[in-house]
């Protein structure tokens, strides 16, 4: 058996995992598979002088430090992640929620009053962290979540449902036009679509690569803003006059994103993300003010 003190000293020296990340995430991901696989929390468990791993629980963590061995993300090995003061499922069908759609999600909200009834549209909605975070904070909202992928609406439903959230599915293929048809307009607009050109696929970890989709990482290198295009001509149909649109971005690409909304006749304002990159563009139609 083997005490906490051991393990996360294990944790640090270990070769495979040192060159991968740094002491401090090692202490993090190990006291998280501690606490999944104890089903107590660490600062419960730090308290305990005397506590080991019993056979059972050291045989589990072993398999679960070869597979981070093996790059694959510490969400996925324990199924689950923390958004916007939640706990989430993940698997390999959908993205693994990334701090910086916390900073997105935070900006909508601003302009969605509590009292306020509206309807949101969560573009390539994934585990749905985007969605389920707005209906939370915005109970009065009536929240859709629109993804390609079957596999993950069900993930989606999952989550909104421990979350005790109804959010409606929608499953289609956002970038065909004619499956527009059947939607409603909106009032807010929301997305972290694919924006990854397939040329910087080299500047990804295995991490990312091997592990997460594709279909939702990475656009064609001739088309890197196709999904910015095709929201704005979404948006002349089915966003509301006084509507907004919230997307995330590549930040290479703030300044082609911003020219693309203001020509199509909005008001673009460009957000920093907690890392200080340009990441969030707020949008909305030109006769409407942006809040003080």
């Amino acid at each position: 058996m083997t005490n906490l003190i051991n393990i996360l000293a294990s944790a640090k020296t270990c070769p495979n995992l040192c060159e991968a990340y740094s002491e401090t995430e090692l202490i993090h991901i190990f006291k998280i598979f501690i606490e999944k696989i104890t089903k107590i929390s660490y600062s419960s468990l730090s308290m305990l002088t005397e506590f080991q791993l019993n056979l059972e629980q050291q045989h589990v963590l072993d398999i679960w430090t070869e597979k981070l061995k093996k790059d694959q993300p510490f969400q996925q090995i324990v199924g689950e992640t923390d958004f916007l003061n939640m706990v989430l499922k993940v698997n390999k069908y959908c993205l693994i929620p990334r701090p910086e759609t916390e900073d997105l999600v935070l900006e909508a909200l601003k302009y969605m009053n509590q009292k306020d009834s509206y309807k949101v549209l969560d573009i390539g909605t994934g585990s749905g962290c985007i969605a389920i975070s707005i209906k939370k904070n915005r109970p009065l909202a009536q929240v859709f979540g629109l993804d390609i992928h079957n596999q993950t609406l069900q993930l989606m439903s999952e989550n909104a449902q421990i979350q005790d959230c109804k959010i409606t599915c929608i499953q289609q293929n956002f970038l065909h036009e004619p499956n527009w048809l059947m939607l409603p307009q909106f009032n807010f607009i929301i997305s972290n679509p694919p924006y990854i050109p397939i040329f910087k696929k080299t500047e990804l970890s295995k991490r990312v690569l091997d592990f997460e989709p594709h279909q939702a990482l990475f656009v064609p290198d001739n088309k890197p803003l196709i999904f910015y295009e095709k929201i704005i001509d979404f948006a002349s149909t089915h966003l509301n006059n006084k509507g907004y649109i919230f997307v995330e971005f590549e930040q290479d690409f703030a300044s082609q994103i911003f020219d693309l909304f203001n020509t199509n006749n909005y008001i673009t304002e460009i957000k920093k993300d907690r890392f200080f990159c340009d990441r969030i563009l707020i949008a909305h139609k030109k006769n409407v003010p942006l809040p003080k």
